[in-house]
């Protein structure tokens, strides 16, 4: 049977929308700094679209980067522990970090 992964402190709803606001959509990576929301002009002008992600700064589950076990589950859910960045850095930063093997 494979085994489960660690349960997640994952953000709540609230906690996005002001990791979204505080930044007013802007991806937080000084490097991009593209905004993260536009219209979908050519498939749906009536839609938006949407490629930021809040972020967790220290990891949301045990074994994850940047993980620290002196955190509390609250700390590690709250508005503190993240960042607004639009998916392209989210998942480069991940994939370096899993590139070099660090944990």
């Amino acid at each position: 049977m494979p085994k489960s992964a660690p349960p997640r402190d994952d953000f709540k709803r609230d906690v996005i929308e002001t990791l979204y606001r505080q930044v007013s959509g802007v991806c937080s990576n000084p490097d991009c700094m593209v905004v993260t929301t536009g219209p979908v002009l050519t498939l749906a002008p009536e839609k938006s679209s949407n490629i930021g992600v809040a972020a967790h700064i220290t990891a949301a589950a045990k074994g994850g980067p940047r993980y620290d076990p002196a955190m509390s589950s609250a700390e590690r859910k709250s508005a503190s522990n993240g960042i607004w960045v639009c998916h392209n850095p989210a998942l480069k930063a991940k994939n370096e970090v899993r590139r070099k093997g660090r944990a």
